[in-house]
């Protein structure tokens, strides 16, 4: 007999999204699996887009967390709530097929698989997103899979994966009971982006499993492009065209990884490599931002509290 299927907890983390919310409420409702429950935690929206789905969807659970908690608070706020044996969580700018919990789900199921990472496409349905995430092996960047290249089929196989997007990631209730005591499951020193590659290292050290679900397709509007992975000075300098407080926690965010997720001899191995990478981001934005150079330079506590989570139940570290 088949096992029945989990009882799916969905939380979506809203910050001035504006028009996306309701759409993205909208394709939750016409799931063919339906969730148990859909949580709200809004980080203080000031653009009506909480007032817009609550008229629209009275019946959600809306959590109004009073202020910007980041993602990662966001979403902690959500996942301690949800009273599901699977969580998916949601960025409010996605939109999900019909089918999406319902692979999701299937997927979960399989043998030693304890979070589930869906083919992300952008909104043309033309372009992936993400179709699971790796990490360079050299430079240890993140890579969303298949980011911004057509669709063609290339990544219609499923598989083991490192991570998932945390634009849209199923994680089963003994990933949440090992990784999120009282729904911690995101380190909120991250606030937002990188978060979710450290919940994919963190899930590898405790011997937990990630699989990428093709058949679960989900549309997110993030837009832009970045140039190639393999090029060097593209990669250097892609983040420096973001904006100042995004380029803070993406930096911020690297080198906490790294302090708490890689091995010693793992960075001394990549350490020219790491030197030349960072070092020459570093030196763009002591000549362009400066401002912003000081406050990378003030992080030392948080990777103090960073190294110190890597040994927190002796598991492996990556690299």
């Amino acid at each position: 007999m088949a096992e029945p299927a989990p009882v799916v907890s969905v939380v979506i983390i809203n910050w001035n999204s504006g028009e996306d919310l309701v759409p993205c409420l909208e394709s939750l409702a016409a799931q063919t699996l339906a969730p148990a429950e859909v949580l709200v935690a809004d980080n203080a929206s000031a653009d009506g887009s909480l007032e817009r789905a609550r008229a629209r969807f009275p019946h959600l659970i809306y959590l109004a967390l009073g202020e910007n908690r980041g993602f990662c608070g966001g979403a902690n706020a959500g996942i301690a709530r949800a009273r599901g044996e699977a969580v998916l969580v949601l960025n409010p700018d996605t939109r999900l097929d019909p089918g999406f919990l319902a692979h999701a789900v299937d997927a979960l199921a399989r043998e030693r698989v304890h979070f589930v990472a869906p083919k992300l496409l952008r909104f043309d349905g033309k372009t992936l997103d993400s179709c699971g995430q790796t990490l360079s092996p050299v430079l240890l960047q993140v890579i969303e899979r298949g980011y911004g290249e057509e669709d063609r089929g290339q990544f219609d196989a499923e598989g083991p994966i490192p991570s998932a997007c945390g634009a849209a990631a199923l994680y089963g209730r003994a990933l949440l009971d090992r990784l999120a005591p009282g729904g911690k499951l995101y380190d909120e020193d991250y606030f937002a982006f990188r978060e979710d590659a450290d919940v994919g290292a963190r899930a590898r050290k405790a011997g937990l499993r990630g699989w990428y679900e093709p058949k679960a397709v989900a549309y997110h509007r993030r837009g832009g492009t970045r140039p190639r992975e393999g090029k060097f000075l593209g990669r250097a300098f892609q983040v420096l065209g973001r904006d100042e407080a995004v380029q803070y926690h993406i930096l911020k965010n690297r080198y906490l990884f790294l302090a708490k997720n890689v091995s010693i001899a793992g960075l001394l191995l990549r350490l020219p490599a790491l030197l030349a990478f960072d070092g020459l981001q570093l030196l763009v934005l002591a000549a362009l931002r400066p401002a912003l150079l000081l406050r990378l330079l003030a992080i030392g506590p948080l990777l103090q509290r960073a190294w110190a989570k890597r040994s927190e139940r002796g598991e492996r570290d990556q690299g």
